[in-house]
């Protein structure tokens, strides 16, 4: 009751554009700007970089990828475009450490998966591990907890703590893209890799920059015994390549 009238003397307001929210808004981005989210529509079949061309084809690769550019996961994708509401909704979330928009970033995810994303085929689904002081300081993981509800929406099992991250580097925010590969060079390990032996794997991670963090990941992941690994985040940033 104390809650119910502090919310109508102080409404809650929308994160991006500031409107007031109804009282019983179970997350805090209202339904415009939630309804001006895009999704990817098209994009390389190896990496996942959007393109707006005209071809619809499922076996588009972009330049880097046609000239073999090392990836070490099979495919990645991301939902939508690192840019205005979703960029402001997502830095909501990591910084300012409002947690609860997450499940409804995550039913976004789910609602609209590639269709060449058949998650039901993964044997784990890997949330990208952070170090544990930066966990300490944050106080979460976002990756995590995009994860969980995707992994219960397909019933896929979750792997927790077996890819960890050795070191606590500089954030990757606001780092080129030169000081982003190294500065995640040698970062991850395996604990347990006959766990992951012979296993198709799912990588998630909330935003898709360079794809330095989820290349070392995959990489270690498959050095360990995995089959395969493929990438999913929720956001990509703009080509930077």
């Amino acid at each position: 009751m104390f809650s119910l009238g502090l919310n109508i003397l102080l409404p809650a307001s929308c994160i991006v554009c500031s409107c007031v929210l109804p009282y019983n808004h179970s997350y805090q981005v209202c339904p415009s700007c939630w309804s001006g989210l895009i999704p990817i529509k098209k994009s390389c079949a190896t990496c996942g970089r959007p393109y707006a061309g005209n071809t619809d084809s499922l076996e588009y690769q972009c330049g880097s990828c046609k000239k073999g550019s090392k990836t070490y996961y099979a495919k990645a994708r991301s939902i939508g475009l690192y840019y205005g509401t979703l960029k402001k909704i997502i830095q909501h979330l990591k910084y300012r450490k409002i947690k609860g928009i997450a499940p409804k970033l995550a039913d976004w995810m789910i609602e609209h998966m590639p269709e060449d994303m058949y998650i039901q085929k993964y044997d784990f689904i890997l949330p990208a591990p952070i170090h544990i002081r930066r966990l300490r300081q944050r106080e979460f993981n976002q990756s995590l907890i995009l994860a969980k509800p995707i992994a219960k929406y397909y019933s896929r099992p979750l792997m927790l703590y077996n890819l960890y991250r050795k070191k606590m580097d500089q954030a990757q925010a606001g780092l080129n893209r030169n000081l982003r590969i190294t500065n995640v060079k040698g970062d991850f390990g395996i604990k347990y890799p006959e766990r992951i032996k012979d296993k198709k794997l799912l990588l998630i991670d909330d935003v898709y920059t360079t794809g330095a963090t989820v290349r070392e990941c995959a990489k270690v992941l498959l050095k360990s015994g995995a089959q395969q690994v493929d990438v999913l985040t929720l956001a990509r940033t703009e080509d930077r390549r």
